[in-house]
């Protein structure tokens, strides 16, 4: 789905972000890793922007960093997204 094209809006603080796709990790000795014992990435790109009191270098497409396992998951037109608090963003990447 496009950037800034989604049929949702969030709402107050709150943002919508797309993360990576995690590709398949493979320990040392062959065993794959489970989604649920690696770590997310912590970095994002935000998808659509509430219109609450936020930052205002917080535009869509901008790239963020997050803590692991922050937000939560929605799916819209079949595309994964997290809803993430303003106050859980770490970083903006200028």
């Amino acid at each position: 789905m496009p950037v800034g094209k989604l049929s949702v809006r969030p709402l107050g603080q709150r943002v919508i972000v797309e993360q990576p796709e995690l590709e398949d990790a493979m320990s040392a000795g062959g065993v794959i890793l489970p989604d649920s014992a690696r770590q997310k990435p912590d970095q994002a790109v935000v998808v659509a922007v509430g219109k609450g009191d936020m930052d205002s270098g917080l535009v869509v497409g901008s790239t963020i960093f997050l803590p692991p396992f922050t937000g939560t998951a929605i799916e819209v037109g079949g595309a994964a997204y997290r809803v993430v608090n303003y106050e859980d963003i770490i970083a903006i990447q200028d």
